[in-house]
């Protein structure tokens, strides 16, 4: 494999695309630190802190937390120590004020996002897989309005990501270590 230190990954695919569990797999055998939101926003509520207080009033609603205390809590991850080696993203950015955001965090460290991984799943694959993981939120209509709200949202991340870094597009069809090995094949390749 190639050297991967000090690189960093933007990590995009809807809902039900596998992309937690891809980035968890790809961290442990890249050595990356995974970075999603949703742990950060979990951890933040364990903790009690103020961003986790400020975050939960969002959650308990059901709502998306805004992205000043998103972007905070990934500022914060980013800038810790485990990071100075690279990290991964997955469920950051969400939408282009903070895609913008990012660049502006790394490009005051003097860098800049190196490579964006987008799971591409057809929708019809991404309803099957939520409605049989057997949440009790995943029902049909909820399912519906997170692909909605990703459309309107973070679709727009990838022209953006194109057309500012490397960018490569990943079948996210098939078992989980398919799926994985496909990944690690663009990440050897690209980097």
């Amino acid at each position: 494999m190639k050297n991967l230190t000090y690189c960093r990954i933007v990590l995009l695919g809807p809902p039900g695309s596998g992309k937690g569990t891809q980035a968890q797999m790809l961290s442990e055998f890249t050595g990356l630190k995974h970075i999603a939101s949703g742990n950060l926003f979990r951890d933040h509520l364990r903790r009690g802190t103020e961003l986790g207080t400020k975050a939960s009033k969002f959650m308990e609603k059901g709502l998306l937390v805004p992205d000043r205390i998103t972007i905070k809590m990934v500022t914060e991850a980013v800038l810790d120590s485990s990071c100075s080696s690279g990290f991964m993203l997955d469920g950051f950015p969400r939408n282009l004020a903070q895609a913008e955001s990012l660049d502006d965090l790394l490009q005051g460290r003097n860098s800049a996002a190196d490579l964006s991984l987008l799971l591409v799943v057809p929708e019809a694959h991404l309803i099957r897989r939520m409605l049989n993981r057997g949440r009790p939120d995943d029902t049909i209509d909820t399912i519906k309005t997170r692909l909605k709200i990703f459309r309107q949202e973070t679709e727009p991340l990838i022209d953006y990501y194109r057309d500012r870094i490397q960018f490569e597009e990943i079948d996210g069809l098939g078992d989980i270590e398919e799926v994985q090995l496909r990944m690690r094949g663009v990440l050897t390749s690209s980097l």
